[in-house]
């Protein structure tokens, strides 16, 4: 077996990002729409209205919100509104990025609206990802839910715990992303399959990529 040379990899997708400065510009729109969206829902609930922001009267101000009916259904309405659009942006702007990147190792020319258009194609499957990734940190919740309640774990050593499977499964579909648009795989269970394989054969690559 061809062995894998991690630093090398990881210089070379360093030097990429560097001498390619429009590779970053979805994640930038992400932030911005990010920004706005919580600007929108601050000034939406009146939080402004708060003098100076200070936590004490800004605790008072969400304790009234809360015991306001309508004001709570506005509240309520509007975060979820806003996490939604942020889901939303976070696909479109991932499936662009990729997109961009799949553009950049062919040497091909690419336009950001072109890269815009075409992460349409893959929404679908990123969301099924989303969902199966939900489902993946649901069940291992659980399991180190049962595992700290059956053998009486300290807190410390449960939150050690939930970070270090947090901080794995995150490492383990590091390429998920990059199998599902740069090697156009749909198909989201056999994304899955892959980025478990891959990370079984070269878990020093996995390790260095999420670290970056």
């Amino acid at each position: 077996m061809k062995e894998v040379n991690y630093l090398s990899n990881a210089y070379s997708a360093i030097k990429l990002l560097k001498s390619n400065p429009k590779l970053f510009i979805p994640d930038l729109i992400y932030v911005l729409f990010w920004y706005l969206l919580l600007f929108l829902l601050v000034y939406l609930n009146n939080f402004f209205h708060v003098k100076y922001l200070n936590p004490e009267t800004l605790l008072a101000n969400f304790k009234s919100i809360i015991n306001n009916s309508p004001q709570l259904i506005k509240l309520i309405l509007t975060f979820t509104v806003s996490i939604i659009l942020a889901f939303a942006a976070h696909l479109g702007t991932t499936s662009m990025k990729y997109v961009l990147i799949r553009s950049y190792l062919r040497k091909e020319k690419i336009t950001l609206m072109k890269a815009y258009k075409e992460k349409r194609r893959y929404l679908l499957s990123l969301f099924s990802l989303k969902v199966l990734f939900f489902i993946v940190y649901l069940i291992s919740t659980l399991i180190v839910t049962f595992i700290v309640i059956r053998l009486s774990f300290s807190v410390v050593t449960s939150s050690f715990l939930s970070l270090f499977i947090f901080v794995l499964l995150n490492i383990i579909f590091t390429f998920t992303y990059a199998e599902l648009i740069l090697n156009n795989t749909i198909n989201p269970f056999k994304v899955i399959k892959f980025t478990i394989i891959y990370f079984k054969n070269n878990p020093g690559n996995c390790i260095i990529n999420f670290a970056i």
